[in-house]
């Protein structure tokens, strides 16, 4: 990762607006390619301080934020300009910074809705009892027989109980994702909106899971247990070592992508096996559908990025609500039908996303009382 200082600068002259535009599209290729920079993205937007506006305006901000440098143990100290309108949470000393911005003539109507309050991820264990997973920091928690730790790169179980297979249930919010290592050392990136229920131990004879959602799947060869995912109509049956992407957000609509390795998918009685970069769609009471795919279209959501084309205002709902947190509201039943194309990093403000739309023509997105709409 780059300097970890320039790139806390660069976050919170996101969050504050004051960002130049050479600056965020330098922001975007990091926080694209980093999950460090995207764990930091969190880590500033949580330290954040937020207090009045009337104590901020009685700071000496050049005072404050050289005084930031210097915990920094900066070389050389730069000049705050007066337009510079931010400080920061140190992370790694958990020093507080201060946060400010300078008086404005007159107030100026936000562009897009207020920022959706901080949803966590939970996880409900399989005796009832839920608990809170904090986004950053290394966690752990014991339950019964089983602990269960939490660090930057992965959700993992140790479970001492010989009989640990009752079903937990893991729910990630919107405008998050989380990794987990299950307990047969295969993975799961679950993407925003999604939900797993799994056993912290897989029993004899076969390795299961139920997906609401999307994830990405890394699964470890296991020659006497096949590994199965069931995700709405659909079972994805597993017997070696495969990569594959699940989308079943729709429980009457659901898409298999094969990444590497060989699966089967089957629902009902019927029953395709995929090769890599083919995919399986199964939807109600409609044969299994096998194609050939575009991973960037696809699968590229794990690396913090969504490529769409051609994809209806109505779907492209669906994405701001997992993405960003926010409901689309369409003002007429053809509106729904409109289609667009585009992409977006996970981090990028909406209202990037809703300018590349607009200039396509094809739609218009607009902001009415603090709520996106579409015609």
């Amino acid at each position: 990762m780059e300097n970890e200082f320039q790139i806390r600068i660069l976050l919170v002259k996101e969050i504050f607006g004051t960002i130049t535009p050479e600056e965020q599209e330098k922001l975007d290729k990091i926080l694209a390619t980093s999950e460090e920079a995207r764990a930091l993205r969190i880590e500033v937007k949580n330290n954040t301080i937020t207090a009045s506006r009337k104590e901020f305006y009685t700071r000496d901000m050049e005072a404050d934020f050289q005084e930031v440098l210097r915990r920094h143990h900066l070389i050389r100290v730069r000049r705050v300009r007066n337009r510079l309108l931010s400080a920061f949470m140190v992370a790694g000393l958990l020093t507080a910074a201060y946060w400010a911005w300078p008086r404005l003539p007159e107030a100026v109507p936000p562009r897009s809705v207020m920022p959706p309050r901080n949803h966590a991820a939970m996880l409900q264990f399989a005796n009832g009892e839920t608990i809170t997973l904090q986004e950053s920091g290394l966690q752990s928690y014991r339950i019964g027989g089983t602990t269960v730790y939490k660090d930057s790169r992965f959700l993992r179980f140790s479970p001492a109980d010989a009989d640990a297979y009752g079903w937990n249930t893991l729910n990630i919010p919107p405008r998050k994702e989380q990794r987990v290592l299950l307990a047969d050392g295969s993975e799961v990136y679950m993407n925003s909106a999604s939900k797993l229920r799994f056993p912290f131990r897989f029993p004899p004879g076969k390795r299961e899971v139920y997906l609401d959602g999307e994830a990405y799947f890394i699964v470890r060869k296991d020659p006497v247990r096949p590994f199965i995912v069931h995700a709405g109509q659909a079972d994805i049956h597993v017997n070696g070592s495969e990569e594959f992407n699940v989308d079943a957000y729709m429980a009457t609509r659901v898409t298999t992508s094969l990444i590497k390795g060989e699966l089967t998918v089957a629902a009902g009685n019927q029953k395709v096996r995929l090769q890599p970069m083919e995919q399986a769609l199964v939807a109600t009471e409609q044969p299994i559908i096998k194609k050939v795919y575009d991973p960037t279209y696809t699968t590229q959501w794990v690396n913090g990025e969504v490529y769409f084309e051609d994809i209806t205002i109505r779907d492209f709902g669906n994405l701001t609500s997992r993405w960003f947190n926010t409901t689309l509201y369409i003002d007429s039943p053809e509106g729904g039908e409109k289609l667009v194309k585009g992409k977006t990093f996970r981090n990028q403000p909406l209202d990037d996303l809703i300018d590349q739309i607009n200039q396509l023509k094809t739609a218009e997105l607009y902001w009415k009382n603090g709520m996106l709409h579409a015609k």
